[in-house]
C-alpha cells in the first residue's frame, strides 16, 4: 500500500545467542536491526567495541569496512556512522582510521583539567603534545578561562594518570587535576509523618495503650510560665483630717500669692501681656510696610534704568540703519556713474551704434 496509508509497527525481541557476527553483518536490511546487550540488557556487550569515524557519511562508512581486514559491520546513531569491531581487534582499527587520535577504552575513562594552555589551542595541537609527554589522552572541550589570563583550561580524558601533574611550558606551568566521578547519593530513607502514637502503633510498640502518654514527653508547652499577678491597691476615701489638711493648704498658697483663685473679664482691664503682644504687632507691621515700599522704589529706578538701555539701544540701531543705507546709496551712484562713462566712451559717433 501506499505510505501514507501504512501503519508502522516495531517490535523487539530478546534473543540469547552468542556467535551472532554474521546477522549483525546483516543488520539494517529489510528493518531487522540487532545490536549486541549484555545479560541483563542494561549495557553493551562487553565483547564488543564501536569506533566511530570522523565526518563520514554511508559511502565513507562502507568503504571503511572494505577496506578494515578485521571482522566489522557498519553501525549508525543519527547521523553518525561507525564501525562495530570485537574488543581485542579495538585498538588496532582505530589506529588504521583514526591515527591521530589516541584510543581509550570505554570502560576506564577518566576525566581530568588541564591548563592554562595558549589561547587558540585546537585538539589536534594538544593531542600532539600529549604525545610528546608520553600521555595517552584525549581532549575534550574547553571548559573555562584560567583566572590568571593566561590560557585556557581544557576537559580531557584517559584511561591512566600523567607520568607528572604540573609540566613548564613557554607561556606558564600547565597543572593537570584529576576530577573525581560523582557517587550516587544513598536514597535518603523513607520518613514517616505522623503523631508519636501513630509511629508507636506502627513501631509495634505501646499495644494495649498503657503506656505514657506522649504529651507528657514532648509537651510543646511544657516549658510555659504562669505571669505573676501583681496585686492592685484598692483606692481608700480619704479621711476627713485629711481633707482639712488639704484645705489648709490651698488657703495659704492664696494668701500667699496675693490673688483671687478666678479673674473674670469685667473686673478689670486687660493684663499687660496682651498690650505689650499688640504693641509687638503693630511694630512688625510698620517695619513690613517699610520693606514693601523701599523694595518697590528699587524695582522702579530698575525698571527706568532698564527702558533707558533699551532706548540707547534702539537710537544705535537706528543710526546704524541709516549709516547704512546712505553707503549703500553712495555706493549705487558710483556705479552707475562708472557704466556711463563706459558706455558713453564705447559708442560709435560716426555709425550710431556700439561696436
Amino acid at each position: 500500500m501506499r505510505p501514507a496509508d501504512a501503519t508502522v509497527f516495531s517490535v523487539c525481541f530478546r534473543l540469547e545467542k552468542t556467535e551472532i557476527e554474521q546477522e549483525l553483518q546483516r543488520s539494517g536490511q529489510n528493518g531487522h536491526y540487532l545490536e549486541p546487550r549484555s545479560i541483563d540488557g542494561r549495557s553493551p556487550d562487553a565483547a564488543y567495541r564501536v569506533i566511530w569515524l570522523n565526518k563520514a557519511d554511508k559511502q565513507g562508512s562502507t568503504i571503511a569496512s572494505q577496506s578494515t581486514t578485521e571482522w566489522n559491520c557498519i553501525v549508525r546513531s543519527g547521523t553518525r556512522f561507525g564501525l562495530r569491531v570485537k574488543t581485542e581487534d579495538a585498538q588496532k582499527v582505530h589506529i588504521q582510521h583514526k591515527p591521530a587520535t589516541p584510543y581509550l577504552d570505554g570502560e576506564k575513562l577518566l576525566l581530568f583539567h588541564a591548563g592554562p594552555f595558549p589561547h587558540g589551542s585546537n585538539r589536534a595541537a594538544l593531542s600532539k603534545l600529549f604525545q610528546q609527554w608520553g600521555w595517552a589522552a584525549r581532549p575534550c572541550q574547553p571548559k573555562s578561562r584560567d583566572p590568571s589570563g593566561l590560557g585556557v583550561i581544557w576537559e580531557v580524558q584517559a584511561t591512566s594518570l600523567p607520568p607528572y601533574e604540573v609540566y613548564q611550558l613557554q607561556h606558564s606551568d600547565v597543572l593537570i587535576s584529576e576530577i573525581p566521578k560523582k557517587q550516587a547519593k544513598p536514597a535518603p530513607p523513607a520518613y514517616v509523618q505522623g503523631s508519636a502514637k501513630t509511629l508507636a502503633a506502627l513501631q509495634g510498640k505501646d499495644k494495649d495503650g498503657d503506656g505514657p502518654d506522649p504529651w507528657e514527653q514532648h509537651d510543646p508547652w511544657g516549658g510555659y510560665q504562669t505571669p505573676v499577678k501583681v496585686q492592685k491597691k484598692s483606692l481608700e476615701a480619704p479621711r476627713s483630717d485629711q481633707l482639712d489638711l488639704i484645705a489648709a493648704q490651698v488657703a495659704q498658697r492664696l494668701q500667699s500669692t496675693g490673688k483671687p483663685p478666678h479673674h473674670h473679664m469685667d473686673e478689670g482691664d486687660t493684663p499687660m501681656a496682651d498690650e505689650e503682644k499688640w504693641e509687638g504687632f503693630e511694630q512688625r507691621l510698620t517695619t513690613l510696610e517699610r520693606n514693601m515700599h523701599e523694595q518697590r522704589e528699587r524695582q522702579d529706578r530698575q525698571h527706568a534704568e532698564v527702558n533707558n538701555q533699551i532706548g540707547q539701544i534702539q537710537q544705535q540701531v537706528d543710526s546704524q540703519s541709516v549709516n547704512m543705507q546712505q553707503h549703500l546709496d553712495t555706493k549705487m551712484a558710483e556705479q552707475l556713474a562708472h557704466i556711463e562713462r563706459l558706455l558713453t566712451a564705447s559708442r560709435d559717433p560716426k555709425k550710431g551704434r556700439f561696436e
